[in-house]
């Protein structure tokens, strides 16, 4: 059988298309199990430890040392780094090359020791500042479980920069893997050693983050050349520090967007701060699984791209990914939207969680699900400014879209009341994000002489028509099946399961009617 098409469709030619949907496959479904892993690791949480106070400091202290790995490795010191590593490579440079990556190694390790050491220093003013809704008690379990999480960062910096290296030479199976390690090892310790409290919850993530770095290495010896010295004397190592800076910049934006989020939170009553938290634990299954594995797997090959200025290449590569992502993005919204506290019950609903909690998260979670299509973009667009060696046009952008999401957030948290204040954060959040994404677009359009902007808007009618006869099958179904099934436990599994499945054919049916060629490209990407 033969896709049926209905508009033109770009395609990237000959291998390098095999390759990258090869890649993107492989981390799309390490992305999907990681993302799988990371609900049940909450749900083990929230089943070993309850949604309170204790729970709350523990979600306040790990977005601590979340955002030192954020800001001085993760995404952008890689960002910043595979562009100059591949194009050293690609001009046959590999002892300069790896000269670079030892140097990037070797800070990233210093940078991680002295901020630790900083961090852990003044711990409780960050803590006062950052949780000042929280009691002394709860600000003082809060600044010991930062302390401990302290040692997660620089294990995943150095891993981090250790992925990029492994992904420019296609080596994704290990970068693959080793997320699924890390939550597997939280998982573990939350359920071995609740008995000894929450603080064995934050040394779990810190063995975790130990087995994340351990889990690349032997792959890495393979071309490694690793020296122990730094040269940022070298013109490629500068290269690198131009680019950070304006990159760790739009980081920090981000960063700050959610930490405003969680500083207002945490002036709400009790289990709203972790609702928060599990509600936007949930929204980044669908923006991992889609947004970020396409954007991890086109970025080593767009920097190629970019380098020898085969521009054509990168509209063809970035109009390929961002429309699967948006195809399916879209679905994903309006399922959580539909199936909130079906899910939430699922997945949490056990133990000392309420219906109450149930509520809070439901609430949160029905309007970040509202920012799943932006987000995943967001993961993809600013990546082809990055190959392209531009830091400064998104970060201009991303801080942007945190002015609006701070002045939103404030209005909104104030304008609900003060028992579905975490409702108006996540609206917020979504609003900004879809400014953002819109932006992006744009000036992707200007930058690159066009993006397709009619194959995304086909793209994008063709998810509508079917995402909304797919809510509109789930909302008829979801009374029935929730009179009949206890909505806990394995009943609230069945209905699940029940509404995913109508769902699936739901949207399927109605996008092959509708002739949509992002459907054929699910189905060859299911099909390997």
């Amino acid at each position: 059988m033969t896709a049926p098409t209905t508009r033109p469709t770009t395609t990237i030619p000959g291998r390098r298309t095999g390759r990258l949907a090869t890649a993107a496959l492989l981390l799309s479904g390490s992305f999907v199990v990681s993302r799988i892993l990371g609900v049940l690791r909450n749900s083990v949480i929230i089943y070993s430890f309850g949604q309170g106070r204790a729970t709350d400091a523990y979600f306040a202290a790990f977005n601590i040392p979340d955002t030192m790995f954020t800001l001085v490795s993760g995404a952008a010191l890689a960002t910043a780094f595979v562009p100059t590593f591949a194009g050293l490579l690609q001009r046959d440079d590999a002892d300069v090359a790896w000269n670079v990556a030892s140097t990037v190694l070797n800070t990233v390790f210093l940078a991680f020791a002295a901020l630790a050491a900083v961090a852990f220093v003044f711990a409780p003013l960050l803590m006062t500042a950052f949780v000042s809704g929280f009691t002394p008690a709860e600000r003082d379990l809060t600044t010991e479980l930062t302390r401990i999480m302290l040692l997660q960062p620089m294990f995943l910096g150095l891993a981090a920069i250790i992925s990029s290296i492994l992904q420019t030479y296609h080596r994704f199976t290990p970068t693959a893997v080793a997320p699924l390690v890390y939550n597997l090892a939280i998982i573990g310790g939350a359920l071995a050693f609740r008995s000894h409290g929450i603080s064995a919850l934050a040394w779990s993530v810190v063995v975790g983050a130990v087995l994340y770095f351990a889990t690349q290495l032997p792959s890495l010896a393979r071309n490694q050349r690793f020296r122990f010295h730094i040269d940022w004397h070298s013109v490629a190592a500068r290269e690198i520090l131009r680019l950070l800076g304006p990159r760790v910049v739009g980081l920090a934006a981000f960063r700050i967007m959610l930490l405003i989020t969680l500083v207002l939170a945490s002036g709400l009553p009790t289990g709203s701060f972790t609702a928060i938290n599990l509600a936007w634990m949930l929204i980044q299954f669908p923006i991992g699984a889609l947004g970020t594995s396409a954007a991890t797997a086109i970025f080593p090959s767009l920097s190629v791209l970019s380098a020898g200025e085969n521009f054509a290449a990168v509209r063809r590569t970035l109009n390929r990914s961002l429309r699967l992502v948006l195809f399916l993005s879209v679905p994903a919204t309006v399922g959580l939207i539909v199936l909130r506290r079906p899910i939430v019950n699922l997945l949490y609903n056990h133990g000392s969680f309420t219906p109450h909690n149930t509520e809070q998260t439901a609430f949160a979670l029905l309007f970040y699900a509202l920012a799943i299509p932006p987000l995943a973009a967001i993961e993809v667009l600013p990546r082809v400014f990055y190959a392209m060696k531009d830091t400064r046009t998104p970060v201009r952008i991303a801080i942007g879209a945190v002015a609006l999401d701070a002045v939103l957030s404030i209005a909104l948290v104030r304008i609900l009341p003060r028992s579905s204040g975490q409702g108006g954060l996540a609206l917020a959040t979504a609003v900004a994000s879809l400014v953002q994404a819109t932006w992006l677009a744009f000036a992707l359009e200007d930058r690159l002489d066009g993006i397709g902007r009619s194959n995304l808007l086909y793209t994008l009618r063709d998810a509508t028509l079917g995402s909304a006869a797919m809510g509109f099958a789930l909302y008829v179904a979801l009374d029935p099946l929730t009179a009949i099934f206890a909505q806990h436990g394995v009943g609230a599994l069945v209905t699940v399961a029940v509404e995913l499945l109508l769902g699936l054919a739901t949207f399927g049916l109605v996008t092959f009617l509708l002739g949509a060629p992002e459907l054929w490209q699910v189905r060859g990407f299911l099909r390997r």
